[in-house]
């Protein structure tokens, strides 16, 4: 087995385009809880700037109540990553508006899941200085990145999806590869063009909704297949 990566891709994207009233309905109060932080966004990013750069002389200040706005956008982030996947595995009808806005456990759950699978790419890129070793990792555990759909439709995690190679390497290309390539390319053509940080944020939050709903698609047609197998 192999995931039919132009078939998904393409899928994927008519699916957004079939259903674009109802994914801008469930994102009005995910972008609600993440706009404080898209306001000093900016800011931070000069802030970020300056870190990277070791510009430790200079007086380097960050923007009032950034940790809860932190908070509020991965909130909303939780929000509407729950919902996408949710509308792909379960239909129209399993989302609205208030979906999961108060299902603080099912949140909690997609929230900590991410922060475990962020620091476990993060801390060994962190601790080497090599950035290669962020996507070899992130390609060991991409498998886990299943689980996101998982809490969303309320199924317990599985650690061991015992995916075949050929479908680990399709799964990373579609979730890990082509979305940050993409994003990697327009940043250099935005710097290069001197468009606003607002248009590459733009890209940004489309990227996110390919990946989101593509993930379901994979996840999907993984089950399928092990639920195929196992008759």
């Amino acid at each position: 087995m192999m995931l039919p990566i132009k078939k998904t891709i393409l899928a994927s994207l008519a699916f957004i385009i079939m259903h674009w009233r109802k994914i801008i309905e469930i994102s009005i109060i995910p972008m609600i809880f993440a706009f404080p932080l898209l306001l000093v966004l900016p800011e931070l990013m000069a802030v970020s700037k300056q870190l990277f750069m070791g510009q430790t002389g200079v007086s380097i200040s960050v923007p009032d109540n950034t940790l809860l706005y932190m908070l509020l956008f991965l909130f909303g982030y939780a929000l509407l990553s729950i919902n996408l996947a949710r509308l792909v595995m379960l239909g129209t009808g399993s989302v609205s508006i208030l979906s999961c806005v108060f299902e603080f456990g099912k949140i909690a759950k997609y929230t900590g899941l991410t922060m475990l699978i962020g620091f476990a790419i993060v801390f060994p890129t962190a601790l080497t200085g090599l950035l290669f070793v962020q996507l070899i990792v992130y390609f060991l555990i991409v498998p886990l990145t299943l689980n996101f759909v998982n809490v969303a439709i309320g199924r317990a995690l599985n650690l061991r999806w015992r995916l075949t190679f050929i479908v680990h390497v399709n799964l990373f290309l579609m979730q890990v590869l082509l979305p940050t390539l993409f994003a990697y390319l327009f940043g250099i053509v935005a710097d290069a063009l001197g468009l606003s940080i607002y248009v590459t944020l733009l890209v940004q939050v489309i990227i996110f909704y390919w990946s989101g709903v593509n993930l379901a698609f994979c996840y999907r047609v993984i089950v399928a297949h092990n639920s195929a197998q196992s008759l």
